[in-house]
């Protein structure tokens, strides 16, 4: 098997989203691979009044991010991409070793995974 880093992304660029991700969490309720500004932007579209709290972050990091139209936008289809690619790479590791879980009942959804317990 090889072994392709699908997070072609530069070192500082991973350490700032690492940070952003755990700002999130830390501020309660975020979920841990989504981006702060991805969070922003999920609350302030989806929610019908987003709190205010979430409307200023959105509007403090779009404009720390000025030369990146709409940053939180795109923050949060970038959380969503490489959550899709994490997946991706889960398969086919499923596929060359086998995957272990936590419990028979946990596995990549179309039935792949192994379930072996230690």
């Amino acid at each position: 098997m090889t072994y392709d880093r699908w997070d072609k992304r530069s070192y500082l660029t991973r350490l700032g989203d690492a940070t952003s991700q755990w700002l999130n969490v830390a501020l309660g309720n975020g979920m841990p691979d989504e981006s702060l500004s991805g969070r922003a932007h999920r609350i302030t579209t989806l929610e019908d009044s987003p709190p205010w709290r979430w409307r200023t972050v959105r509007r403090i990091a779009d404009a720390l991010f000025f030369w990146q139209d709409e940053h939180c936008a795109w923050a949060f289809w970038e959380d969503i991409y490489r959550s899709r690619s994490r997946y991706q790479a889960a398969i086919v590791l499923d596929r060359e070793v086998g995957l272990r879980t936590v419990d028979a009942q946990c596995s990549l959804g179309d039935g792949t995974a192994n379930t072996q317990q230690d």
